[in-house]
């Protein structure tokens, strides 16, 4: 959300219902976010979801994360990651309290805060900026969710089913059998010298490939769109590491956007469309060639142009997310320095 913030909120619900708090609640956040939007889903016993707040002008979404403790009935949870967002955004840290006392649903927040009756289910808490407080107030809409990649990998990695325990099998005791007389192997014939045929002089020797040895790439040559299309440089990363991931999503609606990827002149993905799942790809650098290309090539513009992607290339602990912006006349380029460890001090151009 728009400035520091550290959001406390307090869950009501109705009585006898689970504490299972997965759905879609919307609300207001106050004049720091007149529109807030939190998706939760339970993962075993964990919480993934998303945050999604918005103003006149600006707007956030963010990756969710929590875990409840049962002693003390508060969900615990923060903000991991961006998904996608307009400016001068932070992350925020949550704390949800649930109280269900002598058979009756109650929130009491802060004294003097008055919750109406009418709604079952709510989220009612506060919303503190570092000069303000503003009250705020969401209810739940829906128990369906909207699922992000985000919440499928974290989902899928603690609701794995619990493995069967392995029954050992019973080995039954077999009679041992009676050694048997045997006869001496005679002993190996000698390997006779491989013949080697010298092919005449003047002619060349054809390369011969061994079974086990593996293929040797095959020259790929430049696509004409890069050669012919204006090469804009989107970006300059200095860096010691050898080794780049690379992550490729749409962070907005996807309109059939569909582009190539080269790294300098070796085609890495060919006319790949563009999704909000992330395709990652990993690139070696060359340690005895200073300065790489990562191009970006549209092959269309979409329903929306122009053609967009959002880039995340993570080199060792760093991380730098960019936005490729593509059409049929220009290419989008990263360009890459391979500096050794000694240039570390050095900053991104």
């Amino acid at each position: 959300m728009k400035g520091i913030l550290v959001l406390l909120l307090c869950l009501l619900m109705l009585p006898g219902s689970s504490q299972d708090l997965t759905g879609t609640w919307e609300g207001s956040g106050g004049t720091g976010a007149p529109f807030l939007r939190l998706v939760i889903k339970k993962c075993g016993n964990k919480y993934f979801g998303f945050t999604y707040d918005r103003t006149e002008d600006t707007w956030c979404r963010a990756n969710f994360q929590g875990s409840f403790d049962a002693s003390t009935k508060v969900l615990s949870g923060r903000g991991v990651s961006f998904i996608s967002n307009s400016y001068n955004h932070v992350l925020s840290r949550y704390s949800l309290v649930y109280n269900h006392k002598n058979g009756e649903a109650t929130l009491r927040s802060k004294p003097g805060v008055d919750i109406p009756d009418f709604v079952p289910e709510r989220l009612r808490g506060y919303f503190y900026s570092i000069d303000e407080e503003d009250a705020i107030f969401l209810q739940r809409v829906s128990r369906m969710v909207e699922t992000t990649p985000f919440m499928k990998d974290m989902c899928a990695l603690y609701q794995k089913p619990p493995s069967k325990p392995v029954q050992k099998p019973v080995v039954k005791a077999r009679p041992q059998p009676q050694p048997k007389a045997t006869t001496p192997k005679p002993a190996p014939k000698p390997t006779p010298p491989p013949v080697v045929v010298v092919p005449p002089a003047g002619n060349p020797v054809p390369e011969v490939q061994l079974p086990n040895e593996k293929p040797k790439p095959m020259a790929v040559p430049v696509p004409d769109v890069k050669l012919k299309r204006k090469n804009d440089l989107l970006h300059t990363i200095i860096t010691d590491q050898p080794k780049l991931t690379l992550v490729v999503y749409d962070n907005g609606i996807e309109d059939g956007d569909s582009i190539s990827i080269m790294h300098n002149n070796v085609t890495i993905a060919a006319n790949r469309r563009i999704t909000v799942a992330y395709q990652q790809f990993e690139i070696l650098l060359d340690t005895m060639q200073t300065d790489h290309e990562i191009t970006f090539i549209a092959h269309n513009l979409g329903s929306i142009p122009p053609n967009t992607a959002t880039l995340e290339i993570i080199a060792g602990t760093k991380k730098y997310a960019l936005t490729a912006s593509t059409d049929l006349s220009k290419n989008a380029v990263i360009r890459i320095r391979y500096q050794p460890s000694a240039a570390d001090g050095r900053k991104d151009e």
